[in-house]
Parts: C-alpha cells; sequence; structure tokens
C-alpha cells in the first residue's frame, strides 16, 4: 500500500503491510480494528529498480544502435526513480578535434534543451553536462549534482520530469566504461520523494554495470557480423575474380610426339 507521509522535510515515497484485525466486543459483534502495519519501502524500491536492471539484462544480442534504443526503454519503466535520463555515447576513434560525445537517449528532457547537445567535443566542450563527463571520465565514478550548486539549478529549467513531475534534488553523472574503454555516459535524475542514500546509489550502479555489460555485448556481436561480412566479400570476390581468369585468360594447349628412329 502506497502511503505519502510527510516526514524528513518532505513529502516521501513509502509502502506499508497493514493487517486489519477484528476487535469484539461483550456482545460477540465486532466493534473496532486493530491496525499492525510494517513498512515494506525498501524491499517495494528494491523490485522495482532490479526488475529495469533486468530488463536491460534480457536485451538480446543487437547492433549497437538498436541496443542503446532498447536500453533507454527498459529505463521507462520506471519513471518514479528516473524522471529524468540521458545516454550518450563516446568515439574514442574520432579525430582529433571533431565531436566524439553522441547523445542516444533522452527521458524527461526535450529536444534542444541546453543541457543536452546532440553531439559534442569532450575534451573541449563546455556545453550542458560536457564539463561534469570530462570530470567522471578523469575519476572513473559516478558524481552527483546537487540543488545547492547554482550550476545545477541552470541545468534543471525546463525539464519535463516524469514520474512525480517534480524536480529531482539530485542529479547523477555516471561513466560507462568497461576494461578502460570508455563507452560513454549515463545521467539520471533520482526520485524527489526519496532522500539520497546508499539503496539509491546502489541501484544507480546496478543499472550502469549492467548497461555496460550489454553494451559491449553489442559491440562484440556487431564486430562479429562485420568480420562475418567481410569474409563473405573476400570470398566473393575471390570467387569471381577466379571465374573471370577462367573465362577471359588466353590459354592454349600443344601437344608433341616423338618417335625415336
Amino acid at each position: 500500500m502506497l502511503l505519502l507521509l510527510e516526514r524528513n522535510g518532505y513529502l516521501e515515497e513509502t509502502y506499508f503491510n497493514a493487517q486489519f484485525i477484528p476487535l469484539r466486543g461483550d456482545s460477540g459483534q465486532v466493534e473496532g480494528f486493530y491496525n499492525v502495519p510494517t513498512e515494506t519501502t525498501a524491499r517495494v524500491l528494491f523490485e522495482r529498480r532490479r526488475r529495469v536492471v533486468d530488463r536491460v539484462a534480457a536485451i538480446p544480442s543487437l547492433p549497437v544502435d538498436e541496443t542503446l534504443s532498447m536500453i533507454v526503454e527498459a529505463l521507462r519503466m520506471n519513471m518514479h526513480d528516473i524522471p529524468v535520463a540521458l545516454l550518450y555515447s563516446y568515439d574514442d576513434l574520432a579525430p582529433a578535434g571533431a565531436t566524439n560525445l553522441r547523445l542516444r537517449g533522452r527521458i524527461g528532457v526535450p529536444k534542444g534543451h541546453r543541457s543536452t547537445p546532440l553531439e559534442a567535443n569532450l575534451e573541449t566542450g563546455h556545453d550542458g553536462l560536457v564539463p561534469w563527463f570530462r570530470h567522471v571520465k578523469s575519476t572513473g565514478k559516478l558524481h552527483v549534482l546537487s540543488v545547492t550548486d547554482d550550476r545545477f539549478r541552470d541545468l534543471i529549467d525546463g525539464m519535463e520530469w516524469c514520474g512525480y513531475g517534480e524536480p529531482s534534488r539530485e542529479i547523477v553523472v555516471c561513466p560507462l566504461a568497461i576494461g578502460g574503454n570508455l563507452l560513454g555516459f549515463y545521467v539520471q535524475g533520482t526520485n524527489p520523494r526519496r532522500a539520497y542514500d546508499e539503496a539509491i546509489e546502489s541501484g544507480i550502479v546496478d543499472i550502469t554495470r549492467q548497461m555496460q555489460m550489454t553494451w559491449i555485448d553489442a559491440i562484440t556481436t556487431q564486430q562479429a557480423q562485420l568480420r562475418e561480412q567481410m569474409l563473405e566479400r573476400r570470398a566473393t570476390d575471390s570467387e569471381n575474380r577466379l571465374r573471370h581468369m577462367a573465362q577471359n585468360a588466353p590459354l592454349g594447349m600443344v601437344q608433341s610426339s616423338f618417335t625415336d628412329e
């Protein structure tokens, strides 16, 4: 049972199980109830976050573009805990000075919002969240932006918050990397009706880890497909060259006979 409680200084999302036990009077008639509530908030929120992780883990082996789109759709399952989200990819093979960041998906952020350039250069860009991307790349750890930061207020102005429709009090910026290879960045606004704590951070870490595993699997699958296509093209080209030589090369045969006298 969902209860929104005014505690800890804000309207908090909580869940309870309750047992209503009838109380009988001297006449034998039910004259009241005894209610024994047990808070189950932690379990409900854990299961809600786990469903998103499981959905990301269940994404089949697909090309990278399709995989990233399906990851964003999986995040939409839990808009109360993820009222805002951004997913960027990073291209480490881009020429120096060229754009190497690309927006791959967004939740709760209108198109053209100041915080979300469609493309940028990680090393030199200053638009939106790019400076924080550089920071988390250098540290290798997530970074929490608080509402007390003036720059944070500028970034969230104009966002279309999902879930409760209220602004997050924190935005978490996470690097996505495996084996020292940077894949991209994940940005998530937190549930405005829950305080940021270890459980929330652990949930975000779980999501990012599964994103990384699913993403690298997509890259491996795509590379294998490209290699297979390349081998098929080479085999076809080789066969075509042999056929061309057989059809067009000038060939002749000379047979000589010798007799001994």
